[in-house]
């Protein structure tokens, strides 16, 4: 566990060492990656532990970190009574973390970056790329909240009602209805039956949703710390990218987040786009297939 002090606050980031794996790929050539994992804005860094412990096992290295104003990763107080409060820059934090985890991995020389997200950090993983296709080797997005560039013909009206309804829960305080909503809009999927997911995921969706709500109901954390607003990237952007990008979806998912990875996958010149059977949550809903199609891209791509 590692804490990095910020005059905005202090991140809390967790390198896994790869585990030693005898002639993986003949050469060990997994000994070399990285891989940085970026939440969604619903979850802190624990929403990628079972990626880590798998592709641990596989001599990867993996790190994750929690976002500051979520998770162990606290907004200092000289920032949070500033006024106004000074745009935060998380693409200098997932860089200083890259740097980190070079010079102090023990046991390997960490030369390829995988940067993978969900939702937010998904988001965070696509503008890292763009920003510094020199620093990362492979990308994987997963149920991207923004893609720039892709302009949806329409929302559904039913998405759209509840996705208002929930914010509207969060600025009045109700936590717990927010925080049950959620579950069901994102676990569960906008469109489909209240408890269609499993009820592991909705139990640890639930927890995470109510801190956060809370954290931006009193505006000391979540999506609500402002941000550095990065000049636009365009599709011409995307497809001049030489990062190959594994993009999921989940097929229960929001119906604009779905256009968007349909939208970057066509857009992005190596791309491979799976659907899985699942709601937003995709790593969590479908652990096993996904650390099974995640290896199997970096097998492909990065050894």
């Amino acid at each position: 566990m590692t804490i990095t002090k910020y005059p905005e606050g202090e991140i809390y980031s967790k390198i896994t060492a790869a585990a030693a794996v005898a002639g993986t790929n003949s050469n060990n050539k997994s000994s070399t990656i990285a891989v940085i994992f970026i939440h969604a804005a619903i979850a802190d860094h624990t929403l990628w532990d079972a990626q880590v412990d798998f592709l641990s096992t596989k001599g990867i290295t993996c790190v994750q970190y929690d976002v500051l104003g979520f998770g162990s990763s606290a907004a200092s107080q000289a920032y949070l009574t500033s006024e106004p409060r000074p745009e935060i820059d998380h693409m200098k934090h997932i860089s200083d973390l890259i740097e980190h985890v070079k010079r102090t991995t023990s046991g390997s020389v960490v030369e390829k970056v995988v940067i993978a997200g969900l939702s937010m950090g998904a988001g965070f993983a696509l503008r890292f790329a763009t920003l510094h296709p020199d620093v990362v080797v492979d990308g994987v997005v997963c149920a991207a909240g923004v893609v720039a560039g892709y302009n949806p013909e329409s929302w559904p009206k039913e998405e759209e009602e509840k996705d208002e309804a929930i914010e509207v829960a969060v600025q009045a305080g109700e936590i717990e209805k927010a925080a049950r909503m959620q579950v069901a809009y994102w676990a569960d999927g906008p469109l489909q039956k209240e408890g269609r997911c499993a009820s592991e995921v909705r139990e640890r969706l639930y927890k995470w949703c109510f801190d956060i709500a809370k954290r931006r109901f009193d505006k000391t954390g979540g999506s609500d710390l402002p941000r550095i607003a990065y000049p636009a990237y365009s599709q011409e952007t995307l497809r001049g990218l030489n990062v190959p990008f594994a993009v999921a979806l989940g097929r229960f998912d929001e119906t604009v987040v779905n256009g968007m990875m349909e939208y970057l996958a066509d857009a992005v010149k190596e791309a491979d786009l799976h659907r899985f059977d699942s709601g937003h949550m995709i790593n969590l809903e479908c652990p096993d297939e996904f650390n099974q199609w995640l290896y199997s891209w970096i097998e492909q791509k990065v050894m």
